[in-house]
């Protein structure tokens, strides 16, 4: 499933760029990302929308 993490994944890896500069002055760097993505899913995440 493709969703906004993977988008944020794609940007951090086009350094350097403005929107890359942003997204590690907020801690989300490619590893940061990347961790995020191999986290199981929360069971408090809807499964489809209401």
């Amino acid at each position: 499933m493709l969703g906004p993490e993977h988008i944020l994944l794609a940007l951090a890896e086009q350094a350097p760029t403005t929107a890359c500069d942003i997204l590690e002055r907020h801690g989300l760097t490619k590893s940061a990302i990347e961790n995020i993505l191999d986290e199981p899913p929360s069971t408090a995440a809807p499964t489809s929308p209401p």
